[in-house]
C-alpha cells in the first residue's frame, strides 16, 4: 500500500499540474480562438486516440498486466515480454488499417455535409493511433516495474504542455488550421518518443522473443483467452467519455461535441487521481492475488473507495461552487454544457466512489465475468445516448453516463461482494458525503464578487479555498485516513521549512 500511495500521489501531482495545463487550453484558448467545430474535430480526435490504440493493441496490455508475474525476470528481458506486446499491437494495426480504409467511403458520405473537417483531416488518423499505440506499450511495460508516474507525467503534462503551445501559435495567428493539425499530430508523438528511449537507458529494451518460455510455461493458450476477453474490457474505462462524443458527432454535428468536450473536461479532471491509483495498483494486485493474499486486496479496496470517495467529492465540489465562474470565461455557446458539467462530474464521483473494484475483477481468475459487464457497460451508454440525445441534447449524453457509470460498477460491487466477501463501505464513506453535503451547502451561501475578471478570479479562489478548509479540514480532524493526513504533514513540514 505504501508503494501505491507514493506513486498515486506522485502520478497526481502530475496530472493536476496538466489539468491546470489544459484548463487554459480547452477552458480558455480553444473556446475562444477555436470555432465549436474545430474544437469538436480536436475533441473526436483525442477520443479515437484514447479508443482505435484499445483495439489495436488486441487486449494484450491487459493480459500483461494480468499474466506478468510469471514473464518477470531481469536477467532474461522478461522473457521477450516486449516482443510479444509490440507483435499484438503490429497485428492489431494493421486490422485498424484495413477497417479505416474499408469504412472510409461511408464515412465520408456521412459526414460531408456536418462535419466537413472531419472528411478533411481523416487521413491523420493512422499516425495518431500509430504513436498512442507504441506508448501504451511501453506506459505499461514500465507500470508493470512499479512506475507509473513517467507514462502519467508523458501523457498528461507533457502532450497537454505540447497542445497548448501550438493553441496558442494559433490563437496568435501564427500558424493556420492545418498548420495546427499537422503540428499538432507531430506533437503526439513526443511521449511515445521519450518511454522508448527511456526504456532503452534502464537496459530493458529486447526485441528478443522467448518462444521457448511460451512453450514451457503453457502460458500462451490462457493469454490468449485473456486477450479476446480484454478486447472488450480495456475500453471499459474509456468507452463513457469517449463514445458520447462520436454518438453526438453522428447524432447533432461537431459543434455540439466541441460545447460537450469543453464541459467533459471537468469531469476528466475530478477522475485524475482514480486512474494514477489504478496504474500502479493494477500491478501490487495481481502479485497479491498470485501469493493468495486475499486480506492485502481487501484493505487496498477497502482504502481505495474511501480516499477516492473524498478526492472525487473535493474536486467535484470545488467545480460546482464555481459553475457561474467558469462560464464568465466562455463565450455564451457554452453555456449548454452547464449541467454537462454536473452530470459527468456526478459520474466520475461514483465511479471513484467504489475505488478499484474493476483492477481487482481484472486480475482475479473470474476476470472473464467483468466482459459481461463490460457489455452492459455499453450497451446501456449506446442506448440510453439514443434515446436522450435526441430529447435533451448533449445533456442526454451526459445524464446517460451516470446512469451507465451506476449500473457498470453495482455489478462489480455485488460481484466481488458475492464471490470474495469483499465489502469496501462503512459508515466513513456516508459521513465523508454528508460532509461534503453541508461544506457546499454552506458555501453556496457565501456573497457573489461579480463585475471585472479580478473579481471574479477573487470569487473562485475564496469559494475554493473555503470549500477545501471545511471539507478537507473535515476529513482531517476525522483521521479516517492515516496516509492522507502522514502526507498532509509531509507536506505542511516541507512548505514549512521552505519559508524558515
Amino acid at each position: 500500500m505504501a508503494q501505491i500511495k507514493k506513486q498515486t500521489f506522485q502520478s497526481t501531482i502530475y496530472s493536476y499540474l496538466s489539468a491546470a495545463v489544459g484548463l487554459v487550453t480547452q477552458g480558455y484558448v480553444i473556446p475562444n480562438f477555436f470555432a465549436t467545430d474545430q474544437n469538436g474535430l480536436i475533441s473526436l480526435f483525442l477520443s479515437l486516440m484514447l479508443l482505435l490504440p484499445l483495439f489495436a493493441n488486441l487486449g494484450f496490455n491487459g493480459a500483461g498486466t494480468r499474466y506478468f508475474p510469471y514473464f518477470r525476470d531481469a536477467k532474461t528481458n522478461d522473457h521477450g515480454y516486449v516482443f510479444l506486446a509490440l507483435l499484438f499491437s503490429f497485428i492489431g494495426f494493421i486490422i485498424v488499417v484495413v477497417a479505416l480504409w474499408f469504412f472510409k467511403e461511408g464515412l465520408i458520405e456521412e459526414y460531408q455535409k456536418k462535419s466537413i473537417l472531419l472528411v478533411k483531416y481523416y487521413p491523420y488518423l493512422l499516425p495518431i493511433v500509430a504513436f498512442m499505440l507504441i506508448f501504451n506499450v511501453f506506459d505499461v511495460y514500465s507500470r508493470l516495474h512499479y512506475d507509473s508516474v513517467t507514462g502519467t507525467f508523458l501523457s498528461q503534462f507533457v502532450l497537454r504542455f505540447n497542445n497548448l503551445v501550438v493553441a496558442l501559435l494559433y490563437a496568435f495567428r501564427w500558424i493556420n488550421f492545418d498548420q495546427f493539425m499537422m503540428i499538432w499530430c507531430a506533437g503526439i508523438s513526443l511521449p511515445m518518443v521519450l518511454i522508448v528511449l527511456k526504456t532503452i537507458r534502464e537496459g530493458r529494451f529486447s526485441l528478443r522473443p522467448d518462444f521457448g518460455f511460451l512453450k514451457q510455461s503453457h502460458l500462451l493458450v490462457p493469454i490468449l483467452k485473456f486477450c479476446a476477453l480484454s478486447i472488450i474490457a480495456s475500453l471499459s474505462s474509456q468507452i463513457v467519455l469517449y463514445i458520447d462524443k462520436i454518438m453526438i458527432t453522428d447524432m447533432i454535428d461537431l459543434n455540439a461535441v466541441g460545447v460537450y468536450s469543453t464541459a467533459s473536461f471537468f469531469g476528466t479532471v475530478i477522475a485524475m487521481p482514480m486512474i494514477a491509483m489504478q496504474l500502479i495498483a493494477g500491478t501490487i494486485v495481481a502479485e497479491a492475488w498470485k501469493n493468495n493474499d486475499h486480506e492485502n486486496i481487501a484493505k487496498i479496496y477497502q482504502k481505495s473507495c474511501l480516499v477516492q470517495l473524498f478526492v472525487g467529492l473535493w474536486v467535484f465540489l470545488g467545480i460546482c461552487v464555481n459553475l457561474d465562474n467558469i462560464f464568465e470565461f466562455l463565450p455564451p455557446a457554452y453555456e449548454a454544457g452547464r449541467w454537462v458539467i454536473v452530470w459527468i462530474g456526478l459520474s466520475k464521483v461514483l465511479d471513484m466512489a467504489t475505488g478499484i473494484n474493476g483492477t481487482i475483477l481484472n486480475t482475479s481468475k473470474y476476470y472473464y465475468l467483468d466482459t459481461i459487464f463490460f457489455i452492459v457497460l455499453i450497451f446501456c451508454t449506446v442506448l440510453l445516448n439514443h434515446q436522450l440525445i435526441p430529447t435533451f441534447g448533449i445533456e442526454g449524453a451526459a445524464i446517460g453516463a451516470v446512469v451507465s457509470v451506476f449500473i457498470y460498477n453495482l455489478c462489480r460491487y455485488g460481484l466481488l461482494w458475492y464471490l470474495f466477501g469483499f465489502q469496501p463501505f462503512n459508515s466513513k464513506n456516508a459521513i465523508v458525503i454528508g460532509m461534503g453535503i453541508a461544506s457546499f451547502g454552506l458555501v453556496s451561501l457565501l456573497p457573489s464578487l461579480t463585475g471585472s475578471p479580478i473579481a471574479i478570479l477573487g470569487d473562485m479562489a475564496y469559494r475554493s479555498v473555503t470549500i477545501t478548509l471545511l471539507f478537507v479540514g473535515g476529513f482531517y480532524v476525522s483521521g479516517y485516513s492515516p496516509e492522507f493526513n502522514q502526507q498532509c504533514k509531509t507536506i505542511y513540514q516541507k512548505i514549512w521549512g521552505i519559508i524558515k
